[in-house]
């Protein structure tokens, strides 16, 4: 991997969202990201065309130019988007119900789908977000942003849209589950035309219809719009021959999960392949080693193996953050460290699924002290240095600082979005809120307050569907 790799894009167009957003509601922002509100009549702005009211993380990072080697990088890619919105709340299990109550639930979930699809979000501290389910991160540009980004981030790091090797070839036929924005189709869809493929058919379904036209942009798209807790979807028995879940874990609520894997399996088709990317919403330290180091040598990132070991968080902020996103996940039956569940949820089906793999890595916040001898950066100069007996590269490539800073924003980002959930967990009224978010801000970004090993944890699963006669 070359220098390159972009670790911010469309900032102007977010920079945008936020002032449009600024002037619509009259705040007055500052520069330490605490605001002030003048009174404003005007109407309530548009959920992707909004933003929050906070600074910008984002403007402190550069592009880069395109990696050598590669079709395209990421950032010719940046105009698409990419957000999971989760799905209206999963039907009443009416198994054994008098009628008159199964007639009333059918009733309630049909008036509660019906709202959703008439008036899918509401507003709260400004931002838009989904009524009536479990998905509490906001559907506006900045949090569209911050999706793509982080797709953009696992690309970089799985060095491709896709980990599963596809021995019996590449796919003809691709579901993406809960496709936002269709952003990864898009980038997928420029990864298979790249290896000469270009006759790949993609297909995303979610709750709301955020994907543009994809068709438009050269894909063989195709949107349906249905509620993913509501079974069965609507698709042939092994209609697709590979199915992508990526990110959907704080829509699909613990009691149906593995029911949801049910539903995937049953879409697939015979050696297709199903595969599952996420991120743990609770961040973990990295645990000094007393070894060579463990990183990756073309990302700098920490495949996660039984050698490698973590401690809880040590940034104070970090340790709130992870207390009320806990909470949030716990009411809300959701899983706050999804990583953990995916393989076990994948084994449940061993007469229908085989050969499972993995691929989990840690991605620190920043630069570790203890990742160099005697605990002290080699100069610039310096192209090699010996620690712990072994030869390694001093000083990380841009790319490979881009990868941490790109972590680092995202998971500001993430905070912000949150702020409605997290500020009701944590009893904090605005101003209070005000300073924590300001004091964050410094800690994370001023201060290096992540250089006790805070890390972002990610992972993609495949596996394969068995044929009946095996």
């Amino acid at each position: 991997m070359e220098s390159g790799f972009v670790y911010l894009y469309m900032s102007d167009e977010i920079g945008r969202a936020r002032r449009q957003r600024d002037a619509e509601l009259g705040i007055v922002r500052t520069r330490s990201g605490s605001t002030t509100t003048t009174p404003s009549t005007s109407s309530p702005p548009s959920p992707l065309s909004t933003g929050s009211p906070r600074s910008d993380p984002t403007s402190a990072l550069q592009r880069s130019p395109t990696s050598p080697g590669r079709k395209d990088s990421v950032l010719s890619r940046s105009a698409k988007m990419d957000l999971f919105v989760g799905p209206g709340p999963f039907a009443v299990n009416t198994f054994a119900m008098p009628e008159k109550r199964r007639a009333d639930a059918a009733a309630e979930n049909e008036a509660e789908d019906l709202l959703l699809q008439s008036t899918p979000f509401e507003t709260r501290d400004g931002r838009p977000y989904l009524r009536n389910t479990p998905y509490f991160l906001p559907c506006d540009l900045i949090e569209l942003h911050r999706q793509s980004l982080r797709t953009m981030l696992n690309e970089e790091v799985f060095l491709a849209p896709t980990c599963a090797p596809f021995s019996s070839g590449l796919p003809k036929k691709v579901l993406e589950v809960g496709c936002g924005s269709g952003f990864w189709s898009s980038t997928c869809h420029d990864h298979f035309r790249s290896l000469g493929h270009d006759d790949v058919s993609f297909t995303g379904v979610d709750i709301v219809p955020l994907a543009p036209n994809l068709r438009e942009q050269g894909v063989n798209w195709n949107f349906v719009q249905h509620d993913l807790r509501k079974f069965p979807w609507p698709f042939e028995e092994g209609e697709f021959d590979y199915i992508m879940v990526k990110d959907v874990s704080l829509g699909i609520p613990l009691e149906i999960s593995q029911r949801f894997v049910d539903e995937c399996v049953r879409v697939l088709g015979e050696d297709g392949t199903l595969e599952v990317w996420e991120s743990d919403h609770i961040l973990r330290c990295l645990v000094q080693h007393n070894q060579p180091p463990l990183w990756d040598s073309a990302t700098r990132t920490y495949p996660i193996t039984p050698a490698l070991t973590f401690n809880t968080a040590q940034n104070r902020f970090i340790q709130d953050a992870n207390s009320w996103i806990e909470q949030a996940c716990e009411q809300r039956r959701l899983p706050p460290t999804p990583c953990g569940r995916v393989a076990d949820m994948l084994s449940q089906e061993p007469d229908l699924l085989h050969k499972v793999a993995s691929k989990r890595t840690a991605i620190p916040l920043t630069e570790l002290s203890w990742e160099y001898s005697g605990g002290r950066r080699p100069s610039a100069g310096m192209k090699k240095h010996k620690c712990k007996g072994k030869t390694v590269e001093c000083c990380p490539t841009a790319d490979q600082s881009a990868i941490r800073h790109t972590a680092l924003m995202t998971v500001i980002q993430k905070i912000e979005s949150l702020e409605p959930v997290l500020k009701e967990y944590s009893g904090k009224n605005t101003e209070e809120w005000a300073s924590w978010w300001a004091n964050m801000m410094s800690s994370l970004l001023d201060q290096n307050g992540v250089a006790s090993g805070e890390c972002l944890e990610i992972g993609a699963w495949w596996t394969t569907k068995r044929r009946r006669s095996q």
